[in-house]
């Protein structure tokens, strides 16, 4: 039987089409991480002025994160992405590193969605 070329085309698109999925997906999961660090960072020094400047030394809000907590979650993401980073240099073959994007992926978006929760405690106003 021979196979004809548009066969082949037929089924090196098929390949692209299962390769291109998670490295969107990752993409796309990454770029909203990266964008919510940004935003996390600007929120902690914006954080840290107006508690350096302000009279007022009673208690955040109920549930508010203070800069102090929104630094340590700061940190938290970039162990995270320098893990992440480190686990795709160590892998050995291509269906591991399909795998492990997903997997990455997953993780970006969790996340993201702890630093969007983050940012929506810290943004609430006092009652």
């Amino acid at each position: 039987m021979m196979i004809t070329k548009k066969q082949v085309s037929k089924s090196d698109a098929i390949r692209t089409a299962d390769l291109l999925s998670p490295i969107e997906n990752w993409q796309q999961a990454a770029t909203k991480f990266y964008n919510l660090y940004k935003i996390l960072m600007q929120t902690i020094a914006v954080r840290e002025q107006v508690e350096r400047l302000s009279t007022y030394k009673g208690a955040l809000p109920l549930r508010q994160y203070s800069s102090c907590e929104l630094e340590q979650l700061r940190k938290v993401m970039f162990d995270e992405l320098h893990q992440l980073v480190n686990d795709m240099n160590d892998l050995p073959c291509f269906d591991q590193d399909i795998e492990r994007l997903h997997s990455h992926t997953l993780k970006l978006q969790q996340q993201s969605k702890r630093i969007q929760r983050a940012l929506v405690l810290s943004s609430l106003n006092a009652s």
